[in-house]
């Protein structure tokens, strides 16, 4: 009989052919990824609402809607401050450039260059409108495609996972069922988590920006969340806007605003992290950063950003083997007898 394990060539003809179609089918990679991870993420909410006697229907439109909804309400309300500072903001950068000059520090800023760089890289402006056009509409189709896609997922998640486990072979179900489990655990407390510490940081920041005198505390706070979501690369990005604004006020104002960052950063590596995280999705900062770099490498920032979420996949199949035979009544509940049989 054909044993696909031992047929080495066959083996790297298909790692070859999945890493072409990685690299060639990356934005619908990306798309069904995200609608992954948002199904997995929504789901116990999904089956909450169903064990409470509520149509399906309703069950997966609730979560979705109200996620739309919060999203829209969060922008109404911290939107117009933040649009206000960041229009002073950019109103003041001369005055800044000059301040930071001032204080020892060029930064070479050549308008002429800039819109020579701009040009070059755009043509003209007519093609940069087409460019940003073209961009727009792809994020709204995607985002389209992600929410419809994450609709129908929840609607049959259990219906899914059970065909997908079906197709292992009778011997491998237990194992595949395990897999997801752990897979569904570590998304659920890594977003979770991670929404948690990005609010916690950017409060923090906005706080700390605030005491020391720092102006723009609320744009500062924000950048300190959003680059939350990229780990250990993300945290020391953050504090170089604040950084460089402080550099503009005196340099007795930067050392307390690298103070302030650090105190911060502090709180999140050794408190809020461990407290929030855990050890169901912790991971070597030498795994991660690795991971970021190839996410950025094969898919820019998307790749960047969705880089711990695949890692935390991968990591659910190494836990599963590490920790030897998986829990046969994972499988079982699934596929009756035929997942008791030996791994």
């Amino acid at each position: 009989m054909f044993d696909f394990r031992k047929n080495h060539i066959l083996q790297a003809i298909v790692v070859v052919i999945v890493i072409w179609l990685v690299v060639t089918l990356k934005a619908v990679l990306i798309i069904f990824f995200i609608a992954f991870l948002v199904a997995t993420v929504l789901h116990p909410v999904v089956s909450w609402l169903k064990k409470h006697h509520f149509p399906t229907g309703l069950a997966v439109l609730i979560p979705i809607v109200g996620l739309l909804v919060l999203a829209a309400l969060v922008v109404y309300l911290i939107a117009p401050q933040i649009a206000n500072e960041a229009t002073s903001f950019g109103n003041k950068i001369p005055g800044y450039v000059h301040d930071l000059k001032h204080n020892g520090i060029n930064l070479h800023i050549d308008t002429k260059s800039i819109r020579s760089v701009l040009q070059n890289h755009f043509g003209t402006i007519s093609s940069a409108v087409i460019s940003a056009t073209k961009t727009a509409v792809e994020v709204v189709v995607g985002v389209i495609s992600i929410i419809v896609i994450s609709l129908y997922w929840l609607g049959s998640y259990e219906r899914v996972r059970e065909t997908i486990v079906s197709y292992f072979p009778a011997g491998g179900r237990a194992r595949a069922s395990d897999i997801w489990s752990r897979v569904e655990r570590k998304l659920v407390s890594w977003v979770a988590a991670q929404v948690l510490l990005s609010i916690a940081v950017g409060l923090l920041v906005w706080i700390g920006a605030l005491v020391i005198g720092l102006p723009f505390a609320g744009i500062l706070g924000l950048i300190s969340g959003l680059l939350e979501i990229i780990p250990t690369l993300g945290p020391i990005a953050s504090a170089i806007p604040g950084v460089l604004l402080a550099l503009t006020i005196s340099w007795q104002t930067a050392v307390a605003a690298v103070i302030m960052y650090l105190i911060v950063h502090q709180l999140e590596n050794h408190l809020l992290a461990p407290w929030l995280l855990g050890r169901t999705v912790r991971l070597s900062p030498i795994i991660v950063i690795f991971a970021l770099l190839t996410g950025a490498v094969l898919y820019g920032i998307l790749g960047a950003l969705l880089a711990v979420p695949v890692a935390l996949v991968i990591s659910a199949f190494v836990d599963s083997y590490r920790d030897g035979k998986p829990k046969l009544k994972l499988g079982a509940k699934l596929f009756g007898r035929q997942s008791t049989q030996k791994d």
